[in-house]
């Protein structure tokens, strides 16, 4: 809002990042025959199912892991508690853990794993907004 972006606010980027890419990685999973026949070239319609969902759930690791690591990285104090955020993020973090163990071939299996992985990722968004919200309410 003050017209730049300072160092707080790039502290959101990388885990904001790899959501981000766990989300377009999901989506892409049900559509991957689709895809094929439109000629798509997402990453999953050329690599597969199987890597979609390895690829999200490790996005989706890796963002956690930033969440409970940045802490120890940072010798700067900042006003909310990042390893709370770490916590919520287990939630779209175990329908990845899922995805990746499982990794159906076919398309309604894997339907129902990634709408798990949608749910959990909303989920996570709207608690961490509360979070955010209180945090900044103090």
């Amino acid at each position: 809002m003050g017209g730049n972006a300072d160092g707080d606010a790039l502290l959101f980027v990388i885990p904001l990042l790899l959501f981000g890419l766990a989300f377009i990685l999901t989506v892409e999973i049900p559509d991957l025959e689709m895809d094929r026949l439109g000629n798509k070239r997402t990453w999953v319609a050329r690599k597969g199912r199987a890597f979609g969902f390895i690829a999200a759930g490790i996005s989706l690791l890796a963002a956690t892991g930033y969440f409970f690591c940045f802490p120890w990285l940072s010798s700067r104090a900042y006003p909310l508690d990042l390893r709370i955020l770490g916590l919520l993020s287990l939630l779209p973090l175990s329908a990845g853990a899922i995805g990746m163990l499982r990794r159906p071939a076919q398309r309604q299996p894997a339907t129902r794993i990634v709408n798990a992985m949608i749910v959990t990722l909303a989920l996570f968004f709207i608690l961490a907004d509360a979070y955010l919200w209180c945090v900044s309410a103090r």
